[in-house]
């Protein structure tokens, strides 16, 4: 049984023990390998993902090679090509393990069948959708109104083992900033 994934989903809506074993049923866990590619940009996403250890990332790659990432998915969190997901049209972002991790996985018809039949799983849905949302407005509005000082402070106090755990580069195109000025940033007292 998956303590984590129960924790996360009832920290948004109660389920029941007969509930919770039908969500669980329709996850598949595995295990994938750091720098393991989970979907290639331009192929249709058709997973959802749970954290269980270890983490995730939403990138893309522009047509110079340089990678932008739009979001890292860590324990206890989901996370998805949401719109391909969605749509399932082609994702124009890719997902990656960035360490080895365990994952919670299911897949669109799964998905959308406990929308179906659980009100609570469609609650969640509407809630995880909700969070998408205002993380993704709030991204853009940083990406207006905040400087690189102002990010760094953002990811190291809202994210404050992001710093330690992964590279320079990626912390860099997840801020939308130079590795240069990361790294100044970083030698700050």
């Amino acid at each position: 049984m998956s303590a984590s994934l129960r924790d996360y989903i009832e920290s948004i809506v109660s389920v029941t023990d007969e509930e919770f074993d039908q969500i669980l049923s329709c996850f598949v866990p595995m295990t994938v390998a750091k720098g393991e590619v989970l979907l290639q940009q331009e192929n249709v996403c058709h997973y959802f993902y749970f954290v269980e250890s270890g983490a995730i990332r939403m990138y893309t790659i522009r047509e110079s090679g340089e990678e932008s990432t739009r979001y890292i998915n860590t324990e206890g969190q989901f996370g998805t090509a949401l719109v391909s997901f969605m749509t399932h049209q082609p994702s124009f972002e890719a997902i990656q393990a960035i360490e080895k991790t365990e994952l919670q996985r299911i897949s669109y018809t799964r998905f959308y069948e406990l929308t179906k039949k659980l009100p609570a799983w469609q609650q969640l849905y509407i809630t995880l959708l909700e969070r998408a949302l205002q993380y993704n407005i709030f991204r853009l509005e940083t990406f207006l109104t905040m400087d690189a000082h102002a990010r760094y402070e953002w990811l190291t106090q809202s994210h404050p083992d992001f710093p330690k755990r992964f590279p320079v580069k990626m912390l860099s195109s997840f801020l939308g900033i130079s590795r240069e000025t990361l790294s100044r940033l970083r030698a700050l007292p």
